[in-house]
């Protein structure tokens, strides 16, 4: 399974429009289920993010500020390719009421 950095990389949302897009990305984000996979990745990327950034703030505070933009871009992935799934649904659901519209 690939890793999407951006949602515009994503198969199913390159024919849907930017707006409706983000807005498909935000509630699939948002509606992740709890699962233990879930849970464990996101811990497994988030854990090692803070141990890092603590590690690197007794250089400066100014490495963890520095640091904290790329590790909200991390987990954002993280989170991205965990809804996945969710988005697939979604995007087939606004679909199928399209077509039952037109």
């Amino acid at each position: 399974m690939p890793l999407y950095l951006f949602s515009s990389q994503m198969p199913e949302l390159k024919h849907v429009p930017s707006l409706e897009r983000e807005e498909i990305v935000e509630v699939a984000v948002f509606s992740l289920p709890i699962t233990l996979r879930n849970l464990l990745t996101f811990a497994g990327i988030v854990l090692p993010l803070v141990g890092m950034a603590s590690a690197l703030s007794d250089l400066g505070q100014w490495v963890f500020f520095a640091f904290l933009p790329i590790g909200v871009f991390v987990v954002w992935v993280v989170l991205l390719n965990l809804a996945q799934e969710r988005i697939r649904e979604l995007v087939s659901e606004t679909d199928a009421q399209r077509r039952t519209r037109s």
